[in-house]
């Protein structure tokens, strides 16, 4: 089968590949890498052209022997995915055990993306994990535009399923024929879509958060120097709240009523301090001012839609909170929050 899908391969364009199952039953032959090398030859087929698809059964038992073959086949020059990534015992450490090419996401999780957020927040750490180990990801049994864009949302390099075709002799395959999907609607109101850019691209904010964080108060500062006076001198803690703030945001955005009280309860506070409504506005254009500069061109004008949708929701609740107190009060009131403020002081 390996060397007839070869021998087929060799008449498609340079820049195609073709990717073949090897099953656990295989590595059972120490000499595998050797028949593979050999297969290479008789066909003509440059191993960069030839995918290797196995499962986490060939990994299972850690055999060392496995492991050699797989080395050997990277060492020619042949890709190596790992199939039906996430549905398996210990997935997460095979990525330790070899540096896979490519991890391919189930269907299992793409069918349930856009009605359960957990498979959604899954496929989103998994596109996130291999672009941080710099492996492709494949999302596979995509079969609704929805979900492609969710997948190109959440940062996924690759996708297959029946929306981009079936199985088919090769005496049909057509390669000139290209894909072409519908543009996202500008759609107002937060859509799946919206939260998955902002989960992608928070990630990206992780490894150069405090950098963020000061880019985020200096402008914060020069647009609105009032702003200063509340919050105290060392920025360090507060950084950390910041941060802190936006992860759990981003983790809870499938579920606003739950996250809305506590977003209340932040305006509150902050009100108790001396903050106005107005000042959110200007924290929201500052907060998305630092991310693009942090992330440069990573933050896409998407990106910036997407978490401006996100604050502008954060920032109604919150000012619902602050609201709720009426006046803010003066200086000679108290209020738990201020008085420790002073105490500190």
């Amino acid at each position: 089968m390996l060397r007839q899908a070869c021998a087929d391969a060799v008449a498609w364009p340079q820049d195609l590949k073709v990717a073949v199952n090897v099953s656990p039953i295989q590595f059972h032959n120490p000499d595998l890498g050797l028949l593979v090398a050999s297969i290479l030859t008789q066909t003509g087929l440059a191993a960069n052209r030839l995918e290797l698809e196995i499962t986490e059964s060939v990994l299972l038992k850690r055999s060392e022997t496995n492991i050699r073959i797989l080395h050997e086949l990277h060492d020619a020059g042949v890709a190596i995915a790992l199939d039906d990534f996430g549905t398996g015992f210990s997935s997460l450490s095979y990525l330790r055990l070899f540096p896979f090419d490519k991890i391919k996401i189930d269907r299992s999780f793409v069918s349930e993306m856009s009605g359960m957020d957990v498979s959604a927040a899954i496929v989103c750490a998994v596109a996130n994990l291999g672009r941080s180990l710099a492996i492709v990801t494949t999302a596979e049994g995509v079969e609704t535009a929805e979900q492609l864009e969710l997948l190109r949302a959440a940062g996924c390099t690759q996708a297959q399923g029946y929306l981009f075709g079936r199985p088919r002799p090769i005496s049909e395959l057509n390669f000139s024929k290209q894909f072409e999907s519908a543009p996202a609607k500008d759609d107002k109101r937060l859509t799946a879509r919206d939260v998955m850019l902002v989960r992608t691209s928070f990630s990206l904010v992780v490894p150069i958060q405090d950098k963020i964080a000061t880019l985020f108060y200096d402008r914060l500062f020069a647009k609105a120097p009032q702003v200063r006076r509340l919050f105290p001198d060392d920025l360090a803690v507060q950084k950390r709240k910041l941060l802190a703030l936006l992860a759990t945001c981003v983790g809870k955005l499938h579920d606003l009523s739950a996250l809305t009280p506590s977003i209340r309860d932040l305006g509150a506070r902050h009100a108790a301090y001396g903050a106005k409504p107005e000042h959110y506005s200007i924290v929201a254009e500052a907060l998305i001012w630092s991310l693009a500069q942090g992330l440069g061109t990573a933050f896409t004008l998407e990106d910036r839609a997407a978490w401006s949708k996100v604050y502008a929701l954060l920032a109604a609740a919150m000012q619902s909170g602050a609201s709720g107190l009426g006046e803010t009060p003066d200086r000679d009131q108290s209020h738990p929050c201020r008085i420790n403020r002073e105490q500190r002081s």
